[in-house]
């Protein structure tokens, strides 16, 4: 089979965001439409690791410049947007935790915590880091909903 599809190539690599969040098959599609939405642009590096921010805290001294060092460095990239959910397996899932509340917290810890990991390694850099934390809901009928969370 051969494939051949259009594409609109900028002049030059230059791009301003990265957007971090997990690779759990069952939610991907919705975090890369949220970070479309939130970002308004299909224009940004994609980076999806197992938990999110998981790798990052555990394992900076690899993931940091193996996956951030040519966005930042070489294309600029100022802007970084880390998303974790509820439920994830690379943590454990619901199961890990004594309640949705404790995940939720434990979460919102280990988003800060890569937060600064990526600061303190681009210490030069005035990095925009954002945070969110998608967290499942059920609407009136009883279906299941992501709601994005901004942690602070």
């Amino acid at each position: 089979m051969q494939l051949k599809l259009p594409i609109d190539l900028p002049k030059d690599h230059k791009n301003d965001i990265i957007a971090v969040g997990c690779f759990d098959w069952r939610m991907r599609s919705r975090f890369m439409l949220f970070f479309e939405i939130y970002l308004r642009t299909t224009a940004f590096f994609p980076l999806d690791f197992p938990g999110g921010s998981k790798l990052i805290n555990e394992y900076p001294e690899f993931i940091i410049p193996t996956f951030f060092s040519t966005p930042i460095e070489k294309c600029g990239s100022k802007r970084i947007v880390i998303l974790d959910h509820e439920d994830c397996l690379a943590w454990g899932g619901f199961s890990a935790f004594e309640n949705r509340e404790i995940e939720k917290e434990f979460h919102y810890n280990q988003l800060r915590m890569a937060k600064e990991k990526l600061i303190a390694a681009y210490p030069k850099e005035k990095l925009d880091i954002k945070l969110f934390y998608a967290q499942i809901i059920k609407d009136k009928r009883g279906k299941s909903l992501l709601e994005f969370l901004r942690v602070r």
